[in-house]
């Protein structure tokens, strides 16, 4: 009897353990949100006081598919002010002198 509790119990942990993973959306702006795994969200600061901020999630190029990181999107010419956002994905913003 001890076997068939273990082997429950094997079930158990491998059926949760599957369903454990990082956030897959990152916030870009109120009405949308980004693939944290496949894209980026650009935050475009336009040179106009009166020309609205817009907002959009791009492409993150394939070299950071594998390490989604501010210095990856850098090394890929992708220009901007970059951070880390909250739920893992990132932010770059552009500021339009």
């Amino acid at each position: 009897s001890s076997s068939n509790t273990s082997s429950s119990g094997g079930e158990t942990s491998c059926s949760s353990g599957a369903t454990v993973r990082r956030a897959a959306t990152s916030t870009c702006d109120q009405e949308f949100n980004c693939e944290v795994a496949s894209e980026y969200c650009e935050i475009f600061h336009p040179g106009q006081p009166d020309a609205m901020i817009t907002y959009m999630c791009k492409a993150l190029p394939d070299a950071c598919l594998d390490a989604v990181d501010c210095t990856c999107l850098m090394e890929q010419n992708v220009f901007g002010e970059c951070m880390p956002s909250p739920e893992g994905g990132l932010v770059v913003s552009i500021f339009a002198p």
